[in-house]
């Protein structure tokens, strides 16, 4: 995961995000990033076959960056995540909160990653402090969705 600033025109949302917010937390977003100029960093991945034009799939915050380009900002603070199609959608999934559809649809996506990562090494958490040592983006986001908090 490297942090890098990317134009806004340079960012496409997923296409399997469900992304629909409701009008007051889009007014309370904007308020406050209209406010504050903080907020949390969008997850991006570079879109597959694409690097002759740098452009970056969204993976988690849809809705900053349309708050951002209503607000006239040009660049987005960005965590580009190197995955594939496979972890992409896992963590769209996971990151995006969590509506009865997505549930289902997040464990039907774990059950198949679970199968495709068996020979990957899997993850372990530690009992003592609950953290996740996993050897790839899928094993960790599985061993979030396991862990007992």
């Amino acid at each position: 995961m490297t942090m890098q600033w990317i134009r806004l025109e340079a960012l496409e949302p997923h296409p399997e995000s469900q992304e629909s917010s409701p009008p007051n937390l889009v007014e309370k977003v904007r308020s406050h990033i209209g406010r504050t100029g903080l907020y949390q960093a969008v997850v991006v991945r570079p879109i597959p076959l694409d690097l002759p034009r740098h452009r970056y799939q969204i993976i988690n915050g849809h809705l900053r960056v349309r708050v951002l380009r209503e607000l006239g900002h040009t660049r987005v603070r960005c965590d580009v995540w190197e995955v594939d199609d496979e972890e992409a959608r896992l963590l769209l999934t996971m990151l995006n909160g969590v509506s009865a559809k997505r549930v289902e649809a997040l464990e039907k996506v774990a059950k198949e990653a679970r199968a495709d990562h068996a020979d990957c090494g899997g993850f372990a958490i530690a009992e003592e402090d609950g953290e996740v040592d996993a050897p790839c983006h899928v094993c960790r986001a599985l061993a979030a969705l396991d862990r007992k908090d």
